[in-house]
């Protein structure tokens, strides 16, 4: 607004044009309705999330399923063979390559959701202890609930062994894990809100496994039901499963 009255009052004396108070009250009030009806000079779009919790329970959510997949890591040094010797031996027995794998999985699997559901459910009862602010959060949950996130963990569980039959080397296993979790995290929406992200890729990251993980913890905060979701997760899990006999068979 200043440039624009020193420059009209510039120009005026320059071309020597009398009365020239009048143009700068005329722009003066043409800048005062501008900021009046500022609401007409642009169009909102809000980009918003599609369910109840906000950005702040759809980050936990994201978090929550970054967290269990990096918890798989510690597994790398049981999981990552790089002698079979024992796999051979036990085929050498009439223990077939896909009992050995299914039995092994089912081992890792029960171990791992032990960790976190007891982590999950310690959190959950602390919060409600000690009266922690946080409904958005835990508002939906007891202890019994918290069962429902067993299809997630199942689902990065089964993902993460799958990237472990790959490897033979403990040094690349643990990177491939790594990197593969974090850019399946990143593209599932798990870091970032997805609807930051370019039209196709949103429509993408809802079926990718991560970002079903993310759906199923969203879904127990709100009380949601998993319904396809769910069906969707097992069917990831038993297919991620399925690689990894096929690879251990090759192996």
């Amino acid at each position: 607004c200043q440039r624009g009255m020193y420059g009209i009052e510039g120009a005026c004396e320059e071309q020597q044009v009398p009365g020239y108070g009048k143009y700068m009250n005329a722009l003066s009030k043409a800048y005062v309705k501008m900021v009046l009806v500022r609401s007409e000079i642009y169009h909102v779009e809000e980009l918003g999330l599609e369910d109840e919790l906000g950005l702040e329970g759809y980050l936990f959510s994201g978090i929550c399923v970054v967290f269990f997949a990096l918890a798989v890591l510690p597994f790398g040094q049981m999981l990552i063979k790089h002698d079979l010797s024992l796999s051979k031996l036990l085929a050498s027995k009439s223990r077939s390559i896909t009992a050995q794998t299914i039995s092994e999985f089912i081992a890792f699997f029960t171990g791992y959701a032990c960790v976190l559901l007891v982590a999950f459910g310690a959190v959950s009862l602390l919060l409600k202890v000690f009266d922690i602010p946080m409904q958005w959060l835990f508002a939906n949950i007891d202890l019994i609930r918290i069962l429902r996130i067993i299809p997630a963990l199942l689902l990065v569980a089964s993902f993460a062994y799958m990237l472990y039959s790959f490897s033979g080397n403990l040094v690349g296993g643990m990177l491939l894990q790594f990197f593969a979790t974090a850019s399946m995290c990143f593209a599932s929406g798990c870091m970032y809100p997805v609807t930051f992200f370019p039209e196709t890729l949103q429509k993408i990251a809802g079926y990718l496994p991560h970002g079903l993980a993310r759906e199923c913890i969203s879904g127990l905060m709100t009380g949601s039901e998993a319904g396809f979701r769910g069906v969707l997760m097992l069917g990831y899990s038993a297919t991620f499963v399925a690689i990894s006999v096929i690879v251990r068979n090759l192996r």
